[in-house]
């Protein structure tokens, strides 16, 4: 429900390539194992924290997450493939 004060109520700012680059991230933790999904987190979440700057935060939290769990899976990908 948007409160108007004196004009037109702003929309709701989105991030969608930070809530992206979490499902990637979540999605990395049973994934992995197709190590394209683990990066492809990275890059999009990556992109999700540039634009949360220009937003004013908006999905700065849900792009951190997605940044690192996506680092994290990359890493037990390669250690996996590595062994």
């Amino acid at each position: 429900m948007d409160i108007i004060v004196g004009g037109d109520a702003m929309p709701p700012r989105k991030n969608t390539l930070a809530a992206a680059g979490m499902w990637l991230g979540i999605a990395s933790i049973f994934l992995y194992e197709f190590g394209g999904l683990p990066i492809a987190g990275v890059i999009v979440s990556a992109l999700g924290l540039s634009k949360a700057a220009s937003l004013g935060g908006a999905g700065r939290t849900k792009a951190a997450w997605g940044l690192g769990l996506s680092v994290l899976y990359t890493i037990v990908y390669i250690a996996k493939r590595n062994t």
